[in-house]
């Protein structure tokens, strides 16, 4: 929803000669807050992930269970921070002096023909480009969530080197945006 919502807004905000390489950066600025929150998260949440896995599957039933809640428990609050943060943000935007986008510009034959349409579906633009960004954002997440588990149960790479593993896959992609910035 970010990025569909974004973009548009990217591209129309500087000449449209320049709009790829607007998305590109915005790509990259999240994609490094990608690399990096795995990496943060990982630290708060697994310190000595090997460790925690040999003495967990050590521990049956109650015992079990209770740890398994005990490392959940450990996941509240860096998503309460998350949740501060997004809300600062979202309020900081709704206050900023972003402009408007002038939908006046828009070409009159083009806005009498989207007056009568209502349904996405007649905006084809629209819904591929949506669609687009949900299978990318899906491949993405695909790549970055299963990558660690990969790497530990095919390969045996312990988890507390595996789990740098999606911030080398975001890394990867960032790369791809550079480049496509260049090209």
């Amino acid at each position: 929803l970010l990025q569909t919502a974004a973009n548009p807004y990217v591209v129309v905000l500087g000449p449209a000669e320049s709009a790829a390489k607007r998305i590109s950066i915005m790509g990259i600025c999240n994609k490094v807050a990608g690399v990096l929150a795995p990496i943060v998260l990982g630290a708060i949440l697994f310190t000595s992930g090997d460790n925690l896995l040999e003495t967990v599957e050590a521990l049956s039933g109650a015992e079990k269970a209770a740890a398994l809640d005990e490392l959940a428990e450990r996941v509240i609050n860096p998503y309460l921070v998350m949740m501060g943060i997004l809300i600062l943000l979202g309020i900081w935007i709704y206050f900023s002096s972003l402009p408007e986008v002038d939908a006046d510009a828009e070409d009159e034959e083009l806005a009498k023909t989207n007056l009568s349409k209502k349904s996405i579906f007649q905006f084809p633009h629209i819904f591929l480009g949506t669609l687009a960004l949900f299978l990318y954002v899906g491949v993405e997440v695909i790549a970055g969530d299963t990558i660690i588990n990969y790497a530990n149960e095919s390969h045996g790479i312990p988890l507390d080197e595996a789990k740098f593993f999606a911030s080398f896959t975001l890394g990867a992609m960032i790369l791809g945006y550079v480049i496509g910035i260049f090209t």
